[in-house]
């Protein structure tokens, strides 16, 4: 599951489209919110990397 989520976040780093990007990146935190798998811990260092790039883009967090 991780390795989708990193995959899904690199998908909304490489489009040019703000739209796009935001619609990746709020499929990637729903799956972070959903997984059963992940420590807390490893769920706040995703959501916070998905924070970022929200924020370098101007998008809503």
């Amino acid at each position: 599951m991780k390795s989708k989520i990193e995959q899904i976040i690199q998908k909304a780093i490489n489009t040019n489209c703000n739209l796009e990007a935001n619609e990746y990146l709020k499929n990637a935190m729903n799956l972070v919110y959903n997984d059963k798998i992940m420590t807390n811990q490893e769920k706040i260092f995703i959501l916070n990397k998905i924070d970022d790039i929200a924020i370098s883009r101007n998008l809503p967090t």
